[in-house]
């Protein structure tokens, strides 16, 4: 076999790259004329939606998903920092969220969240049920509101979350006020005062819980023997879960609604996908009972809307006093009736 002369071998590699040139530059044509756009509106208008949904709610089929619905779920802890971030992150961390109504006022009114035409802000999802959750296995007889604050009768800890909605209301109904007078008496000075001092006598058995995941890892390693927390933190009765004896005592429940929010700064394509998703197969809660059990609760979300901004800060402060320190709360002038 002869071999190849040195110029021989620079004529072929000259060929070689004068053909690599032609095919490079003719690929990088039909790329910025053809496959950019088309992988561009993919990205942007065909990428499936991102719902997010509040920690253990996919559980035990909570959330009505109808057949029809093409996106995929995510869950998040429902803290206020969370919905700040992933709402304002670059993208958005979800298309949607299901948040609080009084979330939902406060992210749109900073902008984190769309307001919609007519002045909509967010979508109706249902309404989330929280309840009295008790060891069956360690107390022998179904509580009630007042059971919470009854030491004696019910050794142990107790858990509730680590925020003054809901927790002020349960205050007020374990020492007795009926659900329908539960925030005018909350609308108080000396209501309010009321809640406080009940919340302080009981601080040494609370075990404080911030996100549902949270609640649901107390109720795993047996820390409390009952609480106020949503029905989905309850753990499968199966195998895997044969000794936990968690219950609920559905008279003694709260309801709040949840509604979707979009992220503001989404483009007007995803945002027109998202509206006909909700139009057309919008994944959603429970409706409200047509008749509450006479102990339970709605909670106000417009009361906590109005009161909150200076509720939740004095919640903080008293919750960070000394226990042998502790000082009359000094309400608000707008609840110093």
């Amino acid at each position: 076999m002869s071999c190849l002369s040195l110029q021989s071998i620079y004529d072929h590699f000259k060929r070689f790259c004068f053909l690599f040139f032609i095919a490079f530059t003719t690929s990088i044509l039909l790329i910025s004329c053809n496959f950019l756009p088309q992988a561009f509106a993919q990205n942007t208008v065909l990428k499936p939606l991102v719902f997010a949904v509040p920690e253990t709610l996919l559980s035990k089929n909570w959330l009505f998903i109808p057949d029809n619905f093409k996106g995929h779920f995510i869950t998040w802890d429902e803290l206020l920092s969370t919905l700040h971030d992933g709402s304002l992150s670059h993208p958005p961390l979800w298309d949607a969220i299901m948040v609080s109504e009084n979330n939902l006022a406060l992210g749109c009114a900073q902008g984190w969240l769309k307001i919609f035409h007519e002045n909509e802000c967010g979508r109706s999802a249902g309404y989330l049920q929280s309840a009295l959750i008790w060891d069956k296995k360690r107390i022998v007889e179904p509580p009630n509101w007042a059971a919470l604050w009854d030491v004696i009768r019910f050794p142990g800890k107790r858990s509730f979350p680590q925020q003054a909605r809901g927790t002020l209301e349960t205050a007020l109904l374990a020492n007795g006020v009926p659900p329908a007078k539960i925030y005018a008496t909350l609308s108080t000075q000396k209501g309010l005062q009321r809640a406080f001092n009940l919340l302080e006598q009981l601080r040494p058995y609370i075990v404080w819980y911030r996100t549902p995941n949270e609640y649901k890892e107390l109720l795993l390693s047996k820390s409390i023997i009952f609480g106020v927390a949503p029905l989905s933190t309850l753990p499968p009765h199966d195998k895997k879960h044969k000794n936990l004896y968690f219950v609920p005592e559905l008279e003694y429940s709260f309801y709040s609604r949840r509604y979707w929010g979009v992220p503001s700064y989404l483009s007007k394509n995803r945002i027109k996908l998202i509206e006909e998703s909700l139009d057309t197969s919008e994944p959603h809660l429970s409706s409200l009972p047509k008749k509450l059990p006479a102990s339970s609760l709605f909670i106000d979300d417009r009361f906590w809307m109005a009161h909150g901004p200076t509720l939740e800060p004095l919640f903080k402060k008293w919750l960070k006093s000394d226990f042998s320190d502790f000082k009359p709360i000094t309400a608000p002038t707008h609840l110093r009736h």
